[in-house]
């Protein structure tokens, strides 16, 4: 199942707002909130397989970024190397993410983690973006 976009007006996002997922969007942000009480930044905390995964496929992903330099442009706006850096990911994502999500789930996953990194097509990023990582998670 690939995501669509569903919250397109105001009753769009009101239902949303009632529905099931944003229950669980909530509990989810919450559950990490919780997570981090009274942990410092300085202490020690083993990782996880999940986030030693998590932390594998982010340097994969940087290292997309590294070997993506930008184009020498005028623009004041995003620079279109950013497209070949969210095509490369794009296309590698699939092989990325196996062994760490359901092998039925890879495609829907990707997408969200894909659409964390702005719009391809505009080269922006909004808070929207933001929330499609933390649906990735």
């Amino acid at each position: 199942m690939i995501p669509v976009r569903q919250i397109l007006s105001p009753d769009d996002l009101e239902r949303y707002l009632e529905s099931p997922a944003c229950t669980e969007l909530i509990e989810f942000l919450t559950a990490l909130n919780d997570a981090i009480i009274g942990v410092k930044t300085t202490d020690y905390i083993e990782d996880s397989p999940v986030v030693q995964n998590l932390l594998t496929l982010l340097d994969k992903i940087k290292q997309t970024n590294d070997d993506t330099p930008p184009i020498d442009t005028k623009s004041r706006f995003g620079n279109p190397a950013f497209r070949d850096f969210y095509t490369t990911c794009e296309q590698n994502l699939p092989t990325w993410l196996t062994g760490i999500v359901p092998t039925e789930h890879i495609e829907q996953v990707s997408t969200y983690l894909c659409e964390s990194f702005g719009n391809r097509r505009r080269i922006d990023y909004g808070t929207g973006h933001e929330l499609n990582f933390i649906a990735f998670l």
